[in-house]
């Protein structure tokens, strides 16, 4: 049985940027901001042992600010395997045509190109599948564990003869036993969130998000923030 949780979450932070909308050498550019994320993270295989992946799927509505038809993100060792862009208001939901989507290594960018220029001002919905890595070196999503130790008071009864005599004494044996927990952690700052997700990874946005754990019936989802519902199934 799996477990679903959502919890919200809201992110500020502040930065001076560019006046331009053009990207520095390392800097996205300004010509689209994030209004909101729907984050789901889901780790159905996770033993802390031997199957460190996860799956992850980000839907992220943005404001064009300046005409483009390019949707740049961060994104660092992440795998995609689907994305999808579409134009929406309140009435309406059109799938927009994506031509290619190229990842720039060096400057850890994911660019999604799109055919046509979209103008100022329209609301993107930008749907992007993939899988990624439970890191082990306190980035991103990283694994970490602690050792957990139980003590069991045993007692028995041992048997004697002595000097044609029976008998018997209790006594007390204390039997401690450890055991590695294993669990998974987040450490986002300063640019280490876009190994978790594909995201606007600059700390020049005010940012709401939604985020879902699916997880196993065994396993306990835990965050800083007040859970909104949890699904069963």
């Amino acid at each position: 049985m799996w477990r679903f949780f959502l919890v919200y979450v809201f992110c500020a932070f502040t930065l001076v940027r560019q006046s331009n909308g053009q990207a520095n050498e390392y800097r996205l550019p300004m010509t689209t901001v994030p209004e909101s994320y729907d984050l789901r993270f889901e780790f159905k295989d996770f033993n802390g042992v031997d199957n460190l992946t996860f799956s992850g799927v980000a839907n992220i509505t943005i404001i064009v600010v300046e005409s483009t038809d390019v949707v740049t993100l961060n994104l660092r060792d992440l795998n995609v395997t689907d994305v999808t862009v579409a134009e929406t208001t309140n009435d309406w939901y059109r799938l927009l045509s994506v031509n290619e989507c190229v990842y720039l290594t060096n400057d850890e960018r994911f660019e999604i190109r799109l055919f046509r220029n979209i103008p100022t001002s329209r609301r993107l919905l930008v749907s992007i599948k993939y899988i990624g890595s439970i890191r082990t070196d306190m980035t991103g999503l990283y694994l970490s564990s602690y050792e957990e130790r139980d003590t069991t008071k045993l007692v028995l009864h041992c048997y004697y003869y002595y000097d044609n005599l029976y008998g018997v004494y209790l006594r007390d044996i204390v039997v401690l036993t450890k055991r590695y927990r294993w669990f998974v952690m987040t450490q986002f700052e300063p640019t280490y969130a876009r190994r978790a997700f594909p995201c606007y990874d600059e700390p020049g946005y005010k940012t709401e998000f939604n985020i879902s754990v699916v997880k196993q019936s065994n396993q306990i989802a835990l965050s800083n923030m007040p859970i909104r519902y949890t699904e069963y199934g």
